[in-house]
Formats: C-alpha cells, sequence, structure tokens
C-alpha cells in the first residue's frame, strides 16, 4: 500500500532564516551506483516522508515548505570524471550552473559525487547524513538509513533552552554577564597594517548568525574555494604536541589558530572578531536528535586566536552560558519578524573591499558517519565541503577530520580576497601547522616579558 505523504509541511523558524544559502560537498571515490544508484538510495531515503527533509522546497517567505518527492530525483545528473585536484574547480562550476530552484542537485563524476544543497534543509548534520547514504549499498537496496528514523524532538530548540537554562537558572544571569563584558581578561592585538584589527567595527559577542537574506551569490561576486588537507602524519604530529604542550586543548583549535596565523603570516588584515559556529544538539537529551538547522553562527571577539588558551576559555565559556541556544532564539525571532512586515530583498550596488577580512569557522569534527563512508581504491578517500561565506567580507573555513587527517576548505568573494594568497596560506597551515603555534608563542612570550 503506497503511503500518501502531505504536499506541504511546516518547518522551523531556523530553517526559513537559512534559507536560499547554501553548501557544496565533493567526495570520493566511492561506490555510489551511478546515476541509479544514486536515485535509489533517495527513494529509500524519501520513503519515510518529509520527516528525512529531502524533497522539500525551501522558502524564506514562510515556515510552510512544499515537499516534492520527486524533483530530487529529476536533479540526479552525470559528467566527466574527476579527482581530487579536480575538486575546486568542479565545486565552483556546479555552484556557477546551479538551478536555484533545485534545493538539491547531485553530479555524478565518476567513482566520485559532488552536489549542491540549500542550508534550509539542513545544517552539517544533514550534509554528513546525505554525504554517507548516497554511497551506501544498503540504501540503495531498500534499507532506511539510521539516521531518517532516529527519534527526533518537534520543538528542539525549546528543548534545549529549557534543558539548559531550566536545570541551571544560574547560566542566565552568566549569559548575561558574557555579553555585557565580552572581553574580559583579553588583551588586544595589532594587525598587519599597524593598527588595531577591526576595533572600528566589533561587535560585543554579538548574537548574530547566518544571514536571513538570499545566500551572498546573489549579489552576482564570483564565489571561489580552495583547499588542503593535513596529511595523518602531520595531525598526529599536532596530536603529540597538544599533548606536550597545551594538553586538554582541542586540535580543532589548534588548527584554527594554525589557520589565523598563516593568514596573517600573509599579510591580510584579519579582523578581531571571528564567527564560529556551534552545535546546539548538545544540549539535546541523548536520545533525542533532529534534523533542522540547529547550528548557530556566533560572532566572537578574539583578538588573539593564537593564543590557545584563551580560545579554549571562550569556547567553554560560550558553551557552558548557552550563548548559542539564546543566538538561536534571536535568529528566529528576526526571522518571524522579517516575513511579518514581509521584507524584501532590494538591489545594491557590489559591497566595496572592507578594511578588514573576517573569519568564520565551521568545524565537522571528527564525525563517525564521515568516517564510516565506504571509500574505494587504494587512496585514504577525501571529503571536502564549501560553506557560503557569510558576507564579502568573510573568509568561510569549513574543516572535518577524516581518517586522522584534517580537511579545510576555505570560500570567499573574490573581487575581495587573492585565491592564490588563500592558497598559500592554507598549504602552509597544513604541512607546518606547530610551527605557526610556536612561533605565536614565543613571540606572546616577549610581548608579556619584555625582558625575555
Amino acid at each position: 500500500m503506497n503511503v500518501v505523504f502531505p504536499s506541504h509541511v511546516t518547518v522551523h523558524e531556523t530553517d526559513v532564516a537559512l534559507a536560499g544559502n547554501w553548501t557544496v560537498v565533493a567526495f570520493g571515490p566511492v561506490d555510489h551506483g551511478g546515476v541509479d544508484g544514486i536515485r535509489r538510495a533517495l527513494r529509500t531515503t524519501m520513503s519515510v516522508g518529509p520527516a528525512a527533509r529531502v524533497g522539500l522546497r525551501p522558502d524564506s517567505g514562510t515556515r510552510r515548505w512544499r515537499y516534492d518527492p520527486d524533483a530530487p530525483l529529476h536533479a540526479v545528473r552525470e559528467d566527466s570524471a574527476i579527482t581530487e585536484d579536480d575538486y575546486d574547480t568542479a565545486m565552483s562550476q556546479l555552484m556557477a550552473t546551479h538551478d536555484p530552484a533545485e534545493p538539491l542537485s547531485i553530479t555524478v563524476r565518476g567513482d566520485h559525487v559532488v552536489f549542491y544543497m540549500d542550508h534550509g534543509l539542513g545544517d552539517g548534520q544533514m550534509i554528513i547524513n546525505l554525504s554517507h547514504t548516497l554511497a551506501d549499498a544498503d540504501a540503495r537496496n531498500g534499507i532506511v538509513p539510521r539516521w531518517a528514523t532516529s527519534a527526533q524532538t518537534h520543538h528542539p530548540l525549546a528543548v534545549a533552552a529549557m534543558r539548559c537554562f531550566g536545570t541551571d537558572p544560574g547560566r542566565v544571569a552568566q549569559l548575561l554577564r558574557s555579553r555585557i563584558h565580552p572581553s574580559i581578561g583579553v588583551c588586544g592585538r595589532k594587525h598587519a597594517g599597524g593598527g588595531s584589527a577591526g576595533h572600528g567595527s566589533t561587535q560585543t559577542a554579538s548574537t548574530q548568525t547566518a544571514s536571513t537574506q538570499a545566500s551572498p551569490t546573489a549579489a552576482g561576486s564570483p564565489v571561489e574555494v580552495v583547499a588542503a588537507a593535513a596529511t595523518i602524519e602531520c595531525t598526529r604530529e599536532l596530536a603529540r604536541w597538544r599533548d606536550d604542550h597545551r594538553p586538554g586543548q582541542s586540535i580543532s583549535i589548534l588548527f584554527f589558530a594554525a589557520l589565523d596565523a598563516a593568514l596573517r603570516a600573509e599579510g591580510l588584515a584579519v579582523d578581531d572578531v571571528a564567527k564560529v559556529l556551534f552545535d546546539v544538539r548538545r544540549y539535546l537529551p541523548p536520545e533525542l536528535t533532529t534534523l533542522a538547522n540547529l547550528s548557530a553562527g556566533i560572532d566572537v571577539y578574539l583578538p588573539d586566536t593564537t593564543d590557545t588558551v584563551l580560545l579554549s576559555r571562550q569556547w567553554r565559556r560560550i558553551i557552558d552560558c548557552g550563548h548559542p541556544i539564546a543566538n538561536l532564539m534571536l535568529v528566529a525571532l528576526r526571522s518571524k519578524l522579517a516575513r511579518l512586515r514581509s521584507a524584501r530583498a532590494t538591489d545594491t550596488p557590489p559591497p566595496t573591499a572592507p578594511d578588514t577580512i573576517r573569519l568564520a569557522l565551521s568545524d565537522m569534527g571528527r564525525h563517525a558517519r564521515l568516517n564510516d563512508i565506504a571509500f574505494v581504491g587504494e587512496t585514504q578517500g577525501s571529503y571536502r565541503v564549501m560553506v557560503a561565506p557569510a558576507s564579502h567580507g568573510h573568509i568561510t573555513l569549513t574543516t572535518a577530520r577524516l581518517r586522522d587527517s584534517i580537511r579545510v576548505a576555505a570560500s570567499f568573494h573574490s573581487h575581495v580576497v587573492d585565491a592564490d594568497t588563500i592558497r598559500r596560506a592554507l598549504r602552509a597551515a597544513c604541512s607546518t601547522p606547530i610551527a605557526f603555534l610556536e612561533a605565536d608563542a614565543s613571540t606572546a612570550a616577549v610581548a608579556t616579558n619584555p625582558a625575555a
């Protein structure tokens, strides 16, 4: 008996807020079964209906989204074979030629897969789920992916807020203090131009996240992506160095510090405010999850990102006080108010180059499902994610851990930042991250002890 699913479903306000933004993914080599295999995997996933989100049509003007399960099947295509060396070009091509009417489009490129996903469909969790499914033989053979049927809460943000603030009301006061005094214990740093980077426009640990407006690509400015990877040996060496010199700190924070230092070493005036993505699912009960957008991009005042002790404290303070939840609640409220006002985007002239460049960090971490992707061949597999830059003045850095190798991609508007400069910085950070961390540690020691 065929199940009839509703033609429209109500999504979360956070989904509406991110509709129109995008993510492009490339990975392989995998056994995907070709165009037919990809379509079979999608059909299996969509057999549970709109709860799996594949087939939804994002709309930034309403929470009632149309469900069209045929659309993703028509958006699976095939093109010439590629290798990992071709990822940057293939991802840029897909972004340039993509039909905005397709919230999900998938291109088979030999034994590699490149796909475009509207951010309204989900965040990094959905990206990894979908990547795994497209290379899953079980899904092609009719076994519904576990993620598509896992227990989901219908009100994830409310549940997270109650679990965080309801069990510890003191977090509210801690949150308010952190907003009033965002830079307690933080010292300034000069950028390459000689002035204090970003102080003219610094926002105090703001409650901003990804824009509720359309994707930055709508302005017509080209978006480029460059990528690099730290080898398994280099990543393990960084882990050993961490254990000896920065015990208890995460590899993600250390690598972000190295990336920041490498970009500054290339002469970029990096702003003191960095946008950092936090997954609000950490506040949900272990038995519950959600496929909705539940990640908060917080503008954090970090004048010295190479001070990894300070970075770790900032990260922990943000998480402990529930700042990501408050951020996402405000994003949802702003999105709703914008819809009530029927705000429409207007044509604006191309923005001028900003005085400073802001970094945005989206770290997918070492996700179990990502490492379970069935890569084939003698290579260890490749995985690259390109996320829409938060603005014309942002460089979005997306990192992921694959088989102990750190993969990083930087997306940015090419009229603001030179691609070769970013490429040199990424390669330097991936090949010698410890050198950047040790150099900044010694510089900080001299700055705090002039007699040294």
